[in-house]
């Protein structure tokens, strides 16, 4: 619920200029997050992250337990190299909990337009 609504025209007439210019935006971003999601959402993505992501990142532990605990350096690179292929088989379902994200915010801006638009022609007639 929004405390304070303009009751002014130029008020919502600036109000909805920004809902318009955020709903572009968002639009814009699901559309982008839309076309990556493309890619993970290809056959070969479940085989490479079950079949390669996975096996890579058991080799990665299994290296990392015969180094000596002394080699810190490499130590933290396999590290890093072991979140990068889990952070690799998250991504997809990182980038649909995202997308749902941005379909529900357009939803909501959605309705705030259509609301202030009703109000805007209300407004209107009473002139």
């Amino acid at each position: 619920m929004q405390i304070f609504q303009p009751t002014t025209l130029d008020g919502m007439q600036s109000e909805m200029d920004s809902l318009l210019q955020r709903m572009a935006l968002l639009v814009a971003h699901r559309e982008v997050m839309e076309a990556d999601l493309e890619g993970y959402e290809t056959p070969g993505y479940e085989h490479f992250k079950k079949e390669v992501l996975s096996k890579e990142r058991v080799r990665i532990a299994e290296v990392r337990m015969t180094i000596p605990a002394t080699n810190v350096n490499l130590h933290e690179r396999l590290q890093g190299q072991y979140n990068e292929a889990g952070t690799l088989m998250q991504r997809k379902e990182s980038i649909v909990a995202s997308l749902a994200l941005v379909r529900r915010q357009i939803s909501e801006v959605s309705g705030k337009t259509e609301r202030l638009n009703k109000r805007l022609k209300k407004t209107i007639e009473r002139k």
